[in-house]
């Protein structure tokens, strides 16, 4: 007798970045606009998917970092948590830059006031990137998030 649900295991989840998981899933560029528009809500296992892996990924990101951190980001107290704390997310951001600063594609990396009270940094590419230099960007760095924005129409 077959369930009518099952124990499948979530093949997203063995990926080890966002941008690995759209090359092998081959996930349409605009996924998250086309399904909140209301144009495609056969999108929405693109957006369970991606929001499932983001935080499996970032939880994996956490047991990386010390003590110290991972007892600040449990107890809402990490920099990154509110934007009254934004100034403290300067040298983590200035540390990411350093580390970022030899790769050509890059234009700048910036701070951003995210939804929700949360203090991101923004990598600023040149152009979209190619995979392979979207996996030397790191989505999460000391307990933020990373995001890469550039031009979509240039």
């Amino acid at each position: 007798m077959k369930l009518p649900f099952s124990n499948k295991k979530k093949g997203h989840l063995e990926y080890k970045s966002i941008s690995s998981w759209f090359h092998g899933e081959s996930v349409p560029k605009g996924f998250a606009v086309e399904y909140g528009s209301g144009r495609r809500p056969d999108f929405k296992v693109y957006v369970d998917q991606y929001c499932e892996l983001r935080k499996h990924l970032f939880d994996n990101h956490i047991k990386t970092l010390p003590d110290e951190i991972q007892k600040q980001l449990k107890s809402g107290q990490h920099p990154s948590q509110t934007h009254a704390k934004i100034m403290q997310a300067e040298p983590v951001m200035q540390r990411l830059k350093t580390i970022l600063s030899g790769l050509d594609f890059i234009d700048n990396v910036s701070i951003k006031n995210a939804q929700m009270d949360l203090v991101q940094f923004n990598v600023i590419l040149k152009t979209e990137p190619t995979v392979e230099q979207a996996e030397l960007i790191p989505e999460f760095f000391e307990g933020y998030i990373v995001n890469m924005v550039w031009n979509h129409n240039g």
